[in-house]
């Protein structure tokens, strides 16, 4: 019962890691879409 116990929590941290990582490609991901509007914007301003 004990081994048991010990994969069970070996699985949640792993899940626990997985999500921290996704969580930063996520971040990552939001980042870039965010990236051509501040490059368009900036342009926008040059042309006034």
């Amino acid at each position: 019962m004990q081994g048991l116990t010990l994969v069970l929590d070996g699985r949640c941290a792993q899940n626990f890691f997985l999500d921290i990582w996704n969580m930063g490609f996520r971040a990552i991901d939001r980042f870039l879409s965010y990236v051509p509007a501040f490059i368009l914007l900036r342009i926008a301003s040059y042309r006034k």
